[in-house]
């Protein structure tokens, strides 16, 4: 009975490969949602199934990939993805970096720093988006100088998120308050004072979101008290990192 089962369940992988390359959109689509609810006994069928395929399945398989937690074959596929270049592959890149927020949590902060390399905002965005919302303190410096740089830069501030939530700017800080207390100590001062410098060259939104979020910024005597955890934005919450890709 076992070698039965057994011989089904490779007959029935066997046959799910083949739909994941179908040349037929509607039944690759089917075969990426039976992939997704199998989990990761189907993790390296996704990954074969990149090869050679157009971007938009490359996009579906690697939104696909964030649905499947925890380390596995698809990692490494993702982070190749991470670095591609070319038509379409904004999107692809942008998917890579949350999949990996989804599946390794804090352990992908290595990959949200390699993203915040890449000559591209929307990159650069969804890596300080995964930072704030999963990263550890190994990115602080990181971070900070990206908010330093992007704070001196006249034309990168016109213009703020009309969601304060999804603001690379509102990100980069959320991340930088959360592991402001880790060493070395003086992290804190170094935030405050750059911020003290440039708050009035904050959009409006963003800037109201700051004064709730840090109120003790607003005083001049030195590095100020850093918020409680309970102060920033519950990430948890966001679709991108609640809400499932593939349904």
């Amino acid at each position: 009975m076992r070698d039965e089962v057994s011989v089904t369940g490779e007959a029935d992988l066997a046959a799910l490969r083949a739909r994941l390359r179908s040349r037929k959109r509607a039944e690759r689509d089917d075969a990426l949602r039976e992939a997704v609810a199998r989990g990761k006994q189907a993790e390296a069928l996704l990954v074969d199934s990149v090869q050679d395929a157009d971007w938009l399945t490359t996009l579906m398989t690697a939104a696909a990939l964030g649905d499947m937690p925890g380390a596995g074959p698809g990692d490494e596929l993702l982070r190749h993805l991470l670095n591609r270049t070319g038509p379409h592959t904004r999107d692809i890149r942008c998917a890579a970096v949350l999949a990996l927020a989804k599946r390794l949590g804090p352990g992908a902060t290595a990959d949200f720093v390699a993203a915040l390399q890449i000559s591209d905002g929307g990159v650069k965005g969804y890596a300080l988006l995964c930072l704030a919302a999963v990263g550890d303190g190994r990115a602080w410096d990181h971070v900070f100088g990206w908010l330093r740089y992007r704070l001196h830069r006249d034309e990168s501030m016109k213009h703020g998120s009309p969601v304060v939530a999804h603001s690379p700017t509102v990100a980069a800080v959320d991340y930088l308050l959360r592991h402001g207390g880790e060493q070395p100590h003086d992290r804190a001062e170094r935030l405050a004072k750059v911020l003290r410098e440039n708050k009035d060259r904050l959009p409006e939104r963003e800037e109201q979101w700051l004064s709730t979020t840090w109120q003790a910024l607003q005083r001049d005597d030195g590095p100020p008290r850093l918020p409680s955890p309970g102060c920033l934005i519950d990430w948890s919450r966001d679709p991108l990192f609640a809400a499932r890709a593939i349904i």
